[in-house]
């Protein structure tokens, strides 16, 4: 059984069918479904809204908010519509710009978590017409808003892939982050890099008098973030890296004491 947390629909006809086959095949029972920039051909929001009430089962719409072009009161609106969360993406400024946190605040007000696009996008061809920093994603921007509204749960894309580091580290100091493993760069990894990555054993954290103990992986969430026919090797590439972290841990020593496990 696999959550997808990060799942673009695609402006092309009927995709919405054949990703609901390629999940079902892929034993995905939810994906997180959200559109995003135009300059990348993923749909609009009303789209997305659609393909999650022709699969109400499996599909989790959130919708795409542009930070610095719609209004703080889309937020409500969005939320009346049906939608479960909301997708920032290519800020007109960076993250913790305050300007934005109106929008932030009704959204952890509602229960709507967001998922962040974070680090480097590919060059559509089109960004010099759309105004495209990526400096304005690093994942050092969403560590004040994680600090400012800790009812909203923020989960980062691609482990901030170029800025892990800086990533992971936000992920530890702030309890309402979570990061997913989406990107052609992750899943190319090797387990050692998780290791250095995802150092800590453990965070206890007193947020207004609720005691946690956060394991750096239980902030990690499995996202696919690919076209529906690449579903497959995601999940591939990502079952072989969590088999290795298991053979780093135990099996590899196992075998080479010659224990009886």
């Amino acid at each position: 059984m696999i959550v997808d947390t990060h799942v673009h629909l695609f402006r092309e006809h009927g995709y919405e069918h054949r990703l609901a086959k390629a999940a079902r095949e892929t034993d995905i029972v939810k994906m997180a479904l959200m559109g995003g920039p135009k300059q990348y051909d993923y749909a609009r929001n009303d789209a997305v809204l659609a393909a999650a009430r022709r699969y109400p089962d499996l599909f989790i719409p959130f919708a795409t908010f542009r930070l610095g072009r719609d209004y703080p009161a889309m937020v409500d609106e969005l939320h009346r519509q049906g939608f479960h969360g909301l997708q920032f993406a290519l800020p007109l400024h960076g993250y913790d710009n305050k300007e934005f946190y109106l929008v932030y605040a009704r959204a952890g007000q509602l229960g709507m978590p967001a998922v962040f696009e974070l680090g480097l996008l590919p060059n559509s061809g089109r960004d010099h017409l759309h105004d495209v920093c990526c400096r304005r994603m690093r994942p050092i921007c969403i560590d004040a808003v994680a600090r400012a509204f800790p009812e909203l749960t923020i989960i980062g894309t691609r482990m901030g892939s170029p800025w892990c580091e800086e990533a992971c580290e936000v992920a530890r100091c702030n309890t309402n982050v979570y990061l997913d493993l989406s990107g052609s760069v992750l899943r190319k990894k090797p387990p050692e890099f998780f290791h250095e990555m995802l150092w800590w054993d453990r965070v206890d954290a007193d947020y207004g008098g609720s005691p946690k103990t956060v394991g750096p992986w239980q902030k990690i969430l499995f996202g696919s973030d690919v076209h529906y026919k690449h579903l497959p090797e995601v999940r591939r590439d990502h079952e072989t890296l969590m088999q290795a972290l298991a053979d780093v841990m135990a099996r590899n020593a196992i075998r080479a004491l010659g224990l009886d496990y």
